[in-house]
């Protein structure tokens, strides 16, 4: 993730081919105030970047850094990890330009390697995931579905990229996106997480494997 501000990434994104909506899940409560979400997104990614520890940052601390209440952040969104992963990960996925299935999902697999080894993912990662792993022990329900932006974006373009393969003819006519998604979301954070800031092209190429089978499991 670069270091621009929440609103110069938002205009860089308009000049980027956009995904199609997927419905998420309802906040609690009114609707969000623009301004008062733009506050706590970016206070929220600064701590990411500048706290060398997932538990240094605090929701009282975003509150506070935003000028919001606990209770309005409270309000939208369930935890401390949504807040943080969507601060960190919404929006940072884009549908590569059209060409061949494997050069487009390589263009994607490349935006979500260096996404994950940015400065502010990579110190919120070991954090997130043993969140993530406690609450989906606790409400194995979310398993089934696609509940963070990540996960949302990442089956939402594999999608878009296996459906243009499968017209021209260079990719499989049926294919398992939440398998690939699953797939990736386990391998990057193992490999970020394990060798840091790396992304060599033996892992690159082992992952793309690792995608093009599991793209091939049944449902």
């Amino acid at each position: 993730m670069s270091s621009k501000s929440t609103r110069e990434q938002e205009k860089d994104a308009d000049q980027l081919r956009p995904i199609p909506a997927q419905k998420k899940r309802p906040h609690k409560g009114r609707p969000r105030d623009e301004k008062a979400h733009i506050a706590i997104m970016e206070c929220a990614l600064e701590m990411a970047r500048t706290k060398n520890r997932y538990r240094d940052i605090t929701i009282e601390r975003i509150s506070q850094g935003a000028k919001v209440a606990k209770t309005t952040i409270y309000r939208w969104w369930d935890s401390k990890s949504d807040l943080i992963h969507e601060a960190c990960f919404e929006g940072q996925l884009h549908d590569p330009e059209a060409c061949s299935l494997r050069e487009e999902l390589r263009n994607l697999l490349n935006q979500a390697y260096q996404m994950h080894i940015s400065r502010a993912t990579r110190g919120v990662m070991a954090g997130l995931l043993a969140e993530y792993i406690e609450y989906s022990q606790e409400h194995p329900e979310l398993l089934q579905e696609s509940v963070f932006p990540f996960e949302r974006d990442l089956n939402n373009i594999l999608t878009l990229i296996f459906e243009r393969g499968k017209e021209r003819g260079d990719g499989p006519s049926n294919f398992n996106v939440r398998a690939m998604a699953k797939t990736v979301e386990t391998v990057l954070f193992h490999n970020c997480i394990t060798y840091g800031m790396t992304c060599s092209e033996q892992r690159m190429a082992i992952l793309m494997q690792q995608v093009m089978t599991a793209s091939t499991l049944p449902d």
